[in-house]
C-alpha cells in the first residue's frame, strides 16, 4: 500500500520493535502515522507475525478511508464462522468482502484468523490498485 501510494517520505512511527533503516521501516511508520496499523501495543509493532486475513482486512479498509474511496458495507455479508472475527474487523470484512477486494471461502467461512497467504495477498492488492 506504501508502494502504492508513491512511498511518500515519513517521519519515524516509534514502535520500539521495527529496525531503524530496515526495508520496512518507512512503509510501518506511513501505515501508523495515517492510521492503517495500530501495532499490538503502543510501543510494538510485531513485524515478524503473519498477518491475519481479519488484519488484512482491516487494514485495507483503512487504507480505503484513508483514500477517500466511497466504500460502505454492501449487503448483509455473513460468515459460518462471523462469530468468530473480531469486533474491531466486522465492518471491515463486511465491507471488503461485499465490495469484492476479498473473498469468503466455498464452505461460506472468512477464516478470520488464517494467516493471509501471499496470493490472497496480491490479489487484494491489485484489486485496490485497479481502484485508483
Amino acid at each position: 500500500l506504501y508502494r502504492l501510494d508513491g512511498s511518500p517520505e515519513t517521519e519515524s512511527a516509534a514502535f520500539a520493535d521495527v529496525e531503524n533503516g530496515s526495508w520496512y521501516e518507512k512503509p510501518v511508520s506511513w501505515a501508523k502515522i495515517n492510521g492503517m496499523v495500530n501495532g499490538i501495543t503502543e510501543t510494538e509493532f510485531d513485524p515478524n507475525t503473519p498477518v491475519s486475513r481479519e488484519q488484512m482486512a482491516a487494514i485495507l479498509y483503512r487504507y480505503a478511508a484513508y483514500k477517500g474511496y466511497d466504500f460502505a458495507a454492501d449487503g448483509d455479508t455473513v460468515y459460518a464462522d462471523w462469530a468468530d472475527i473480531s469486533e474491531y474487523a466486522k465492518e471491515a470484512v463486511r465491507c471488503m468482502t461485499g465490495n469484492g477486494i476479498m473473498q469468503g471461502y466455498e464452505n461460506h467461512t472468512f477464516a478470520p484468523k488464517n494467516t493471509a497467504t501471499r496470493a490472497q495477498a496480491a490479489a487484494v492488492f491489485m484489486r485496490i490498485a485497479e481502484m485508483r
